[in-house]
């Protein structure tokens, strides 16, 4: 039973390579057709997600100046003499 299922295995990755390597010798030259807006359309995306990192940031940033005053009001307030 082991070797039917490793026989038929062998047999599928038999197939895939034979079908790659048919699909490689029979390989055409694509005639595709880009349109010149297509590269303004990588720079829009690469745009939009540095300014979605910046705003991420940005919050980030706040939080930790607002933790860290809020650290230093509870220092001044414990050092003080009442």
């Amino acid at each position: 039973m082991v070797l039917k299922a490793a026989g038929k295995t062998l047999y599928c990755v038999f197939c895939l390579a034979w079908f790659f390597a048919l699909q490689c010798a029979m390989a055409q030259p694509a005639q595709a057709y880009v349109d010149p807006g297509s590269g303004l359309l990588i720079y829009q995306v690469t745009g939009s997600v540095f300014a979605g990192v910046l705003f991420l940031l940005r919050q980030r940033v706040r939080q930790f100046f607002k933790m860290l005053s809020r650290h230093r009001k509870r220092e001044t307030c414990e050092t003080e003499p009442r």
